[in-house]
């Protein structure tokens, strides 16, 4: 996310994980927010209302892996 950017609520299809590489991030999940930092992983479970937005003044980075019925484990990590 570049700096006081982030993500609105929306779900995803699929679970998956997300590691901190980079920056500071507030992670809504469900009903609950976690501040997240660099090497803090976060579990989303399909189907649940999440969202991000950076805190930091600095750009933030997740790796990204999820397990997709059609194609199977995909790892993949985003600058967001």
């Amino acid at each position: 996310m570049e700096p006081g950017g982030g993500l609105s609520k929306h779900t995803n299809a699929a679970e998956h994980e997300q590691y901190l590489l980079k920056g500071k991030v507030r992670v809504g999940i469900g009903k609950k927010v976690f501040e997240v930092k660099i090497g803090d992983t976060v579990l989303i479970p399909e189907r649940v209302r999440n969202w991000y937005e950076a805190e930091e003044k600095k750009d933030s980075s997740f790796s990204v892996l999820c397990q997709t019925r059609r194609t199977g484990l995909n790892y993949l990590t985003i600058r967001v």
